[in-house]
C-alpha cells in the first residue's frame, strides 16, 4: 500500500468508543463535526501532529486508516506549513480500520510511545 493508501487518526478512546457505539463508526471528534470533515496525518505528519494537538494528553489511540476502505471521499488538502493532509469527508468504518493500537505518555509525561507497527510504517514511508 502506497503512503497516500495509509494515514492515522490520534482521538481518545472514549471518543472513538461512543462514536462506534452511537454510530457503528467514527464520524468524528467536535472539531472535525465542525470543519466537516475528518482530520488524519500521513506518516510522516503524526509525530508533529501528536505534540501539537495531544501533548500530555492521556487515554488515546492510533488508528491506522486504509483509505481506499473508509466510506466517504478522501481529500489531499493543505494545511498546517502548506503541507497536503488527508481529509475524509465521510467515517472510519471498523472495516478502514488497519489496526487502533494505545498511544502512551512517555515517561517525560510530554512525548509518546508510538506503536510498533507505526514506526515500521514510517520507516517504509521514508
Amino acid at each position: 500500500m502506497s503512503s497516500k493508501g495509509l494515514a492515522y487518526k490520534i482521538v481518545s478512546k472514549a471518543t472513538w468508543d461512543a462514536q462506534v457505539e452511537a454510530h457503528g463508526c467514527f464520524l468524528g471528534t467536535p472539531l472535525d463535526l465542525s470543519d466537516g470533515f475528518i482530520h488524519l496525518s500521513a506518516p510522516g505528519q503524526v509525530k508533529e501532529t501528536a505534540q501539537k494537538w495531544f501533548k500530555g494528553q492521556r487515554n488515546l489511540i492510533m488508528i491506522a486508516v486504509d483509505l481506499y476502505r473508509v466510506s466517504g471521499d478522501v481529500k489531499w488538502e493543505p494545511s498546517r506549513n502548506n503541507q497536503l493532509f488527508p481529509h475524509i469527508y465521510g467515517a472510519i468504518t471498523r472495516e478502514s480500520a488497519k489496526w487502533i493500537r494505545e498511544l502512551s505518555l512517555a515517561a517525560d509525561g510530554e512525548t509518546f510511545h508510538y506503536p510498533s507497527e507505526f514506526e515500521v510504517e514510517l520507516s517504509r514511508a521514508s
